[in-house]
């Protein structure tokens, strides 16, 4: 696949933003490869993601953000433009995971003690989830990215139910780093959004 910008975009919700945002990248020839939007209308809010051919446009990264700078001021947006480029994935990537690895551990050890599977067979749950969402300070209340559930059956044992949930929480995890990695993951006032 070639090389991508990915344009991510949030703002408050007017007319126009969609017209003018792929009326500047057909000024410039962009060939846009994937367009999503989402508009809140309970909180006035639009979100925006376009995937763009880096090789379609007749200048790099930087120019595009510098020439972006004037719609972007215009509907008063909280804007990225990130580039694709795998190895500079991977840098930005190790960074921000050494950041926060030792904070992971230090909460996961106290997640393991309370035992939730063992609490959830003993009350006869039918469902067991996962969730995953970005780490805050408190405890399990950062802004939410991908959630699924499994039924679990009477006929189910404790094995088999920590089986069921181990499996559902990769499977969340997996889809939430995707999201994340792809800037499908669009915050505003700790509601996510997650546009595909």
């Amino acid at each position: 696949m070639s090389r991508t910008y990915r344009l991510v975009v949030s703002c408050p919700d007017r007319i126009g933003i969609v017209a003018a945002v792929s009326g500047f990248l057909a000024e410039h020839g962009a060939w846009i490869l994937e367009a999503s939007q989402h508009s809140d209308a309970a909180k006035g809010w639009f979100f925006m993601r376009y995937e763009i051919r880096a090789d379609s446009l007749p200048f790099d990264i930087e120019a595009l953000r510098q020439a972006f700078t004037a719609i972007a001021e215009r509907f008063d947006m909280n804007w990225q433009i990130n580039d694709t480029d795998k190895p500079k994935q991977v840098v930005l990537m190790a960074s921000r995971l050494d950041h926060c690895l030792s904070d992971l551990l230090h909460r996961w050890r106290s997640i393991i003690g309370a035992r939730p599977y063992h609490k959830a067979f003993e009350r006869g749950v039918k469902l067991v989830g996962a969730t995953c969402h970005y780490v805050t300070e408190e405890l399990d209340a950062g802004p939410i990215i991908e959630q699924d559930v499994v039924r679990v059956s009477h006929d189910d044992d404790i094995d088999d139910l920590v089986r069921l949930g181990r499996d559902v929480e990769k499977l969340v995890l997996a889809r939430g780093l995707r999201y994340h990695l792809e800037d499908r993951v669009l915050i505003h006032d700790n509601k996510t959004v997650v546009v595909n």
